[in-house]
């Protein structure tokens, strides 16, 4: 067994292990040697810090080998010819290929006994094979654990082998296995420390197991950690996930900072850098961020710290800045999804766009706009969906039309590439002259994108693809062009380029430990991000990886709680600030970390955190906003929910309920994105309640249930699918109790779901997209929607569309309609059934409906809280059909007076339509915030 030795958790893990190092050295040595030492250490920043503080406390020394896990686990042993992850996916799809020569042997892998080699299916089998070798065991090892389909994988692996052995690459399982074995070269070391590393590769604990065997005087593990936490860490210094999963994280309430979204995150992480005097010191901070997303809005507002105390300070990334962010690898996917698909004209138009495509079809700089608005004034006039008839349109116009005639050379030449891409003999002579010709212009080594000069990337461009172009001919053939092509940028935006240093370092979170500034901001603090959660795979979910020993998701939780105690135990209180964001930089609701609710808390800690984590937030105001401001107030119609199809709006069935209450709440709102959040949640992530709920029911489509009980055991074993896909085998304590509070609805739910079967009705369609997802004509517009349940009853030839509601509702009429006042406030059921009437798609469908014939039912089907209230409640079929001509002249309205906002009509009276308390702070009076607005009140307006 190696020796253990828990170092002092009361100073920080980096002064610790120079402290013990230091101990090694006679006293008045001249040059102390540490060069017979080896040190493992879990990544580069915690080699920079050791480096660091060693040299700051010797001047000069002799340092010990500082390595990493992976360079340990092959130490002394000749590289090998590995295969790169490119060749890999390649070989993997060859293997596929060679499987499909007898198909009934592997038909539980593949059951239609077809396969698109071009579209390069080797990749999931590559990632399977590549995490069970990081767990010491194949494919074939796996075999029984991984289900009916572990036979024929065991097989598939045994031609991807040969593939791989054809072409002279070694097996990396072989060489691990062989490495974990020879422990000779590490007996040059006097001693082996490892240094707190978390994350020990199976095969390099067998090499541990080896050496400490031969020479157990000369390994020692470094835990930081007192010696009375020793239980809570397996041999090697590895925290175990099953004792940290039961232990509470200790934490007071004042380091905890809940922010809006990520430029409020990165705001108040500022203010809480720079404190109340103004004082900044770059060495005395430092940043993690669990979410990478958060980097570039943490650049963009941590540089200003500079400016704020007179620092010269640039941010930068401790890594590099990934490739998939910068402008190359942009222009290629968008280069990607046209040659994909060269008869869509959306995706030639996301092409023409891109910043240096456009620039290079400019014919002199600057003039990008002329083309941006000739495009503009095509798609508005006359967008079409399919880029050959575009094309041919534009030929048939250019010499009348001036719009046409700027885009149609461009167009010529985009219709070229597809040519091009199919005559070229290998993919990177295409690419080679696609981008020549791009970048054909001189360059600015300083044109920065993303902190990384454009030149640098052309270079990182330039030798990425002579390797490709070096890649062995077998592995292409027979894979078509454009799967290569997409395959090459999806390696090639995971490359990293450094970015110049500076002195504000943004950190990853798996080093934390090692952080050896005083003050310590870690933001995105949320469930998911920290711990990283790992996500399930076709073929290995979290209770899989456990039983085949493989990292899963209790190991991560338990390295960020062990990394949290070892951050917050040497740091004066108020030193070490969590942020934890309310909402993604994608305006998506996040939750928190499930650190905060793990182990045994008080009920009095608990309520007080989930207080904290729920309750309502402001965000910090952000200088300089009035600009932001100023733009807002403009006509910008490009929007999710208002978008514009052949001219005319297309708007959401639920868009109506929002017009028809204040059509300039709908202005602000839809048009223009200020609608304001809602922060006064009173329970956990409301929506992510409803949508798990949705997602139960939608499943029930592909289960047959014949009774009250099997309709409900099926709702609780899609609900257990659910969130054990999104949370792991263990459930955080408020999603636990969520889930208890939806199964007491299912029990209500499925008695109603067994009545509805007993009248005849099947379920035909779940999550069902109107039109196929194509917009519906109506008026003068669009319409698209989604219904969650449509049934069918043949026996009276009914089709019943339900709403599920998981809020209070007081009825379905008073939802919709106000008998009193003989108007609409909601028009969501009404125009499912106006929009079923003329859905061609469902008509193709379900050829056993005859649309103008059947009876249409609309209704909810409520699971409100108070759960006895739950049932399906249909709107009286004969009020509802009486109504549905005053519904669609309503809507026709509607979406008339939508467009007309356009001109700058707004169809209300602007003294009477109120908005929401945030937004009238900032828009007192409409007609002072809104000049050129032309109001025309409507008649129900006029008679009041």
């Amino acid at each position: 067994m190696p020796q253990r030795i828990f170092l002092d958790r009361q100073k920080m893990l980096v002064d610790a292990i120079v402290d013990r190092l230091c101990a090694m050295i006679a006293p008045d040595v001249p040059l102390p040697d540490l060069g017979r030492v080896a040190v493992i250490l879990p990544g580069m920043a915690a080699r920079r810090a050791v480096q660091r503080r060693l040299a700051e406390r010797f001047g000069a020394v002799l340092p010990p080998k500082l390595m990493m896990p992976s360079q340990l686990l092959r130490f002394g042993m000749p590289p090998g010819r590995l295969a790169s992850a490119m060749e890999s996916e390649l070989l993997w799809t060859r293997a596929i290929g060679k499987a499909l020569e007898t198909p009934e042997k592997f038909d539980l892998l593949f059951p239609g006994r077809t396969v698109d080699l071009h579209r390069m299916p080797g990749k999931l089998f590559a990632q399977l094979r590549e995490e069970l070798t990081r767990g010491g065991i194949s494919i074939a090892e796996a075999a029984p654990e991984l289900g009916n389909r572990g036979s024929q994988l065991a097989e598939l692996e045994k031609l991807f082998l040969a593939e791989l052995a054809h072409l002279g690459f070694d097996d990396p399982l072989v060489l691990d296995r062989r490495a974990a074995s020879e422990v000779e070269d590490l007996a040059q070391f006097d001693r082996i420390i490892l240094a707190f590393v978390p994350d020990l590769p199976h095969m390099l604990k067998k090499k541990l197991e080896n050496f400490s065997a031969a020479y157990a005087e000369k390994l020692e593990i470094w835990v930081h950690a007192p010696e009375s936490e020793k239980d809570s860490f397996d041999e090697f210094g590895v925290p175990l996930a099953e004792v940290w999963a039961e232990r509470a994280l200790e934490l007071d309430l004042d380091s905890i900072e809940i922010a809006v979204d990520d430029l409020d995150a990165a705001v108040k992480v500022r203010d809480f850098l720079v404190g109340q005097d103004d004082a900044f010191d770059p060495e005395q901070c430092a940043v993690a961020l669990a979410d990478p997303q958060l980097e570039g809005r943490f650049i963009d507002v941590l540089g200003q710290i500079g400016e704020a105390t007179e620092t010269p300070l640039l941010v930068s990334s401790s890594t590099g800045v990934p490739a998939g962010k910068l402008r190359m690898a942009q222009l290629g996917a968008a280069l990607v999804e046209f040659l994909k698909n060269r008869d869509d004209f959306s995706a030639a138009q996301a092409l023409l766009v891109e910043r240096d495509f456009l620039a290079a079809h400019c014919a002199t700089p600057g003039s990008e706009n002329k083309i941006l608005a000739a495009l503009d004034e095509f798609c508005m006039t006359r967008y079409p969906d399919d880029f050959n008839a575009a094309l041919q349109l534009m030929r048939e116009l250019a010499p009348r039309d001036a719009a046409s005639e700027r885009l149609l050379p461009i167009f010529e030449e985009m219709a070229q590439l597809g040519r091009d891409v199919a005559g070229s003999a290998r993919a990177a002579d295409f690419l080679r002259t696609f981008f020549n010709r791009i970048f054909h212009r001189e360059i600015d080594r300083n044109e920065l994108s993303f902190g990384i000069a454009l030149g640098d990337e052309i270079e990182l461009f330039r030798r990425k693809l002579g390797e490709f172009d070096a890649l062995a001919a077998d592995l292409t053939d027979g894979v078509g062009q454009v799967a290569v092509i997409e395959l090459f940028f999806h390696h090639f935006e995971t490359e990293m380029l450094p970015v110049k240093r500076g002195d504000f370092v943004l950190e990853g979170m798996l080093e934390i430990p090692f952080f050896c500034a005083p003050r310590i901001a870690l933001v995105g603090i949320n469930e998911k991000n920290y711990p990283d959660r790992i996500a399930p795979t076709a073929f290995l979910t979290d209770s899989i990886r456990r039983k085949l020993r493989l990292r899963h998701n209790g190991d991560t939780f338990a390295r960020a709680m062990c990394h949290l105690y070892s951050l917050l135990a040497p740091r004066r209180p108020g030193d070490v600030r969590l942020f934890v964001l309310k909402h993604s930089a994608q305006k998506e609701v996040l939750k928190p970390s499930p650190l905060f609710f793990s182990g045994a808390l008080p009920e009095a800690e608990l309520l007080a955190r989930v207080h904290r984590f729920f309750g309502a937030v402001s965000a910090r105001a952000v200088a300089g906003n009035a600009v932001a401001d100023e733009k807002r107030f403009t006509f910008d119609w490009q929007s999710d929910n208002i978008r514009f199809f052949d001219a005319a709006p297309v708007l959401a069935v639920t868009a109506f309920k929002k017009y028809l209450a204040s059509p300039v709440d709908f202005f602000f709102s839809s048009v223009l994105h200020a609608d304001p959040n809602d922060y006064t949640l009173t329970e956990p992530d409301v929506r992510a309640f409803g949508t798990t709920c949705h997602a139960a029911f939608e499943r029930l489509k592909e289960l047959f249930c014949d009774s009250e009980e099997a309709f409900y055991r099926a709702l609780e074993h899609n609900l257990a699918n659910i969130l054990r896909e999104n949370y792991g085998e263990t459930l955080p304590v408020l999603v636990k109790l969520q889930s208890d509070n939806l199964l007491q609805r299912f029990h209500y739910a499925a008695a109603d779901l067994e009545q509805s079967r007993r009248e005849g009705f099947v379920l035909i369609e779940a999550e069902y997209r109107f039109g196929g997802g194509t917009p519906i004509p109506l008026g003068e517009g669009f319409v698209k929607g989604t219904a969650d349940r449509i049934e069918y009853c043949a026996a009276r030839n009914t089709l019943r569309i339900l709403d599920i509601k998981t809020g209070k509702i007081d009825s379905v009429v008073k939802e919709h309609y106000q008998s009193r006042k003989q108007q609409f406030i909601n028009l969501q059921l009404p125009l499912y059934a106006i929009l079923l009437r003329r859905d061609t798609e469902f008509a193709r469908r379900h050829p056993e409906i005859d649309l103008a014939t059947v009876k249409i039912e609309c209704g909810y089907f409520l699971l409100p809280r108070a759960v006895t209230e739950s049932r399906i409640e249909i709107w009286n079929p004969g009020d509802f059909d009486a109504l549905l001509p005053d519904a669609e002249a309503c809507a026709v309205r509607v979406i008339a007076e939508v467009k007309a906002m356009k001109e700058k009509i707004f169809f209300c009276d602007p003294e009477r339509n109120s908005l929401p308390d945030p937004l009238k702070q900032i828009v007192p009076d409409l007609q002072q915030s809104l000049p050129k607005v032309v109001w025309r009140k409507v008649e129900s307006e006029q008679n009041e």
